[in-house]
């Protein structure tokens, strides 16, 4: 979402460490071990906080007939509430 997005301001020092542990993050990321597969129904809604889940979906299949529809609420209008 381009509304939680910035750009990132680094030393130039701090740079190269940045991506290091970018990278060792990604590979944990990717581990199946880390993984929990979730097979939504048609008309199952599913609520994720983005500052605490990271999560993804599969690709859609050529011909399917899956359709998605998401919602956003920034975190200040959520606890502005």
């Amino acid at each position: 979402n381009t509304l939680d997005r910035d750009r990132m301001s680094l030393p130039r020092e701090e740079v190269a460490p940045f991506y290091s542990a970018w990278h060792a993050l990604c590979q944990e990321v990717r581990k199946g071990s880390n993984e929990a597969w979730l097979k939504l129904h048609p008309g199952t809604l599913i609520i994720l906080n983005n500052r605490r889940v990271l999560h993804g979906r599969s690709s859609i299949s050529a011909g399917s007939s899956r359709v998605l529809c998401g919602c956003y609420v920034s975190y200040e209008d959520y606890t502005s509430r």
